[in-house]
């Protein structure tokens, strides 16, 4: 509807036979005062306002559409067009940056669904191989209290450095209050490796966790992250947090092509 109506508006100044100059700053802008002189309505006024700014305003596109992308439109290109063919052009612009911008945003969604859906199938096999074992065993030391840990390395590779994971969460409330990790296995450390089938135990120093632990009003969790085969090569890759927060926003801003994208490449067990 705000396109119609800018429309209408270009075909009403066509009768002024009037032309924008752009041979100087001056002059350009005497004749963009005068194009929002003719247009009366106030909102009208400033949908043109802001499709000129955005059409005389540098900017960067990723990709090109039917021969269309440049990096700038230049304000003389608008010179010696009529006022009615001036808001055209700056509309027409608008119109194309927008779908521009969709397809971009397609793209995006396109390349972190793929990354996404990869995250959780290798987060699921993960948490399926190195099955994480929390034990009750809780002792204090001198500073500290630690708790025992295992799991069975049924990944088929050898395992040359690991993180242990947890969250604790109150039980009523459902609100996370512990999220951390601590390194279980340096590679290239004194302790060696884990080999396929190996059962691996040991002890997670962490003073907040075993407070957890032995409260039953909350929730813990934990899991093997981080795991390095002996060549140093990351086990279960997932997407990195800026990839993650990319992904998420671009979801939001873009409910309907998200939808569109997960229909053709398929849902993921789960969001963040």
């Amino acid at each position: 509807m705000k396109y119609m109506i800018l429309g209408i508006i270009a075909f009403l100044l066509v009768g002024c036979g009037e032309k924008f100059d752009a041979s100087t700053n001056k002059m350009a802008k005497i004749s963009y005062n005068n194009i929002l002189k003719e247009i009366e309505d106030e909102a009208k006024r400033g949908d043109f306002e802001r499709q000129f700014s955005l059409y005389t305003k540098p900017y960067e596109l990723n990709i090109c559409m039917d021969d269309y992308c440049t990096e700038k439109n230049d304000i003389e290109s608008l010179h010696g067009l009529s006022y009615s063919e001036v808001i055209e052009a700056v509309d027409s612009h608008e119109k194309k940056l927008y779908q521009l911008e969709r397809e971009a945003a397609k793209l995006a969604l396109e390349r972190l669904h793929r990354r996404w859906l990869q995250s959780t199938s290798n987060i699921i096999q993960r948490d399926e191989d190195l099955a994480l074992k929390l034990g009750n065993n809780i002792r204090q030391t001198f500073s500290s209290r630690a708790v025992d840990f295992s799991f069975t390395n049924n990944s088929g590779n050898t395992i040359s450095e690991f993180w242990v994971c947890f969250t604790a969460t109150e039980i009523d409330t459902g609100e996370e209050v512990l999220s951390d990790c601590v390194q279980g296995l340096k590679r290239g450390s004194s302790y060696g490796t884990i080999k396929p089938g190996k059962v691996h135990r040991d002890d997670i120093y962490h003073w907040k966790l075993t407070g957890y632990l032995k409260n039953k009003k909350y929730s813990v969790h934990g899991d093997i992250r981080g795991a390095l085969d002996q060549n140093g090569q990351e086990m279960y890759p997932t997407m990195s947090a800026e990839e993650v927060e990319e992904y998420r926003g671009l979801r939001g801003a873009y409910v309907d092509i998200f939808q569109e994208v997960e229909s053709e490449l398929g849902q993921a067990p789960w969001y963040i």
